[in-house]
């Protein structure tokens, strides 16, 4: 009798019936109500099991966004400790010619045309110390936004002239062929002569430096509507995709190029686009050369 007693039972639901075989009406609204209460207590329940999910999901992008700003950063540690070794090297480079052109004149001084060439070796290296440090200065000051053009009206045909002519030299030492084709059409604009001279002598520079000896370097100016177009193109060593997107950014480097300092290309985006314009680079890659185009807008 006991073991009969102490036999498992379970609770089965059990619904009262009116007469008729219907839910009782009172006995039902309770039932309502206690899976309504029911179904609340659940909601309850889960919520602090959605919130923390959500925590955990913040968390995890809080991480992710955290690494990959570490990876950013040591990104930037290394472009700069790369600018800086660069820019050692580059404002070591012209001292070797200078000390040698110094003590060269100390026995030169009864050979006038040796003296000259030893001056103007000086001169030369002088010059490109002065536009290292000069483009240096101006990129630190655009990006503090403390560089100031000086505008006034201007013609594109003169500075392009004079950015030309600047660069002669460089083009002649290494032998490359140098061509200009600029349209016979007015191209006046507003702008700070200067530093639109700036603009072009780097770009010819870089064409003049990263394109091999007896290479082709050909500049070319058009009017398209009231927009002045200058393309610089040369056969030289070119630039790699990967490159492409961060090649006007400060410290921009090609990882297989013959290094410089990165910061002549961001300069004249700077300036290029504190004239209102803009500058863009092509290449079909590595060694098939490079093409620049700057356009600014025409004043008339």
């Amino acid at each position: 009798m006991f073991r009969q007693l102490a036999a498992p039972f379970t609770l089965a639901p059990m619904i009262l019936r009116a007469p008729g075989g219907s839910p009782a009406p009172a006995v039902t609204g309770q039932l309502l109500a206690a899976m309504d209460r029911a179904g609340k207590d659940r909601a309850r329940a889960d919520t602090p099991s959605r919130a923390l999910q959500a925590l955990v999901q913040a968390n995890a992008r809080l991480v992710r966004d955290a690494r990959q700003s570490e990876q950013d950063a040591a990104e930037a540690r290394r472009r700069q400790a790369a600018f800086l070794v660069t820019i050692a090297h580059e404002l070591r480079n012209p001292l070797l010619p200078l000390r040698l052109a110094a003590r060269s004149l100390e026995h030169a001084h009864h050979d006038a045309a040796q003296m000259d060439t030893l001056l103007a070796t000086i001169n030369s290296q002088v010059d490109h110390i002065g536009r290292l440090i000069n483009d240096l200065l101006d990129s630190a000051a655009a990006d503090a936004g403390r560089l100031r053009l000086q505008c006034m009206p201007v013609a594109l045909g003169g500075v392009l002239d004079t950015a030309m002519a600047v660069c002669r030299p460089a083009m002649e030492a290494r032998r490359h062929q140098f061509t200009s084709s600029c349209t016979s059409a007015p191209l006046p604009l507003e702008g700070d002569p200067v530093r639109l001279v700036q603009v072009f002598v780097n770009l010819l520079q870089n064409a003049a430096k990263y394109t091999p000896e007896g290479g082709r370097v050909s500049l070319r100016c058009e009017r398209r509507g009231r927009i002045a177009v200058v393309t610089i193109a040369d056969n030289g060593m070119g630039i790699g995709a990967a490159a492409l997107p961060r090649l006007f950014k400060m410290f921009a480097q090609e990882e297989e190029g013959p290094g410089g300092l990165g910061i002549g290309l961001a300069l004249v985006k700077q300036l290029v686009t504190a004239h209102g314009g803009s500058v863009s680079a092509r290449s079909a890659g590595k060694g098939k050369g490079s093409e620049f185009v700057v356009t600014l807008p025409c004043s008339a």
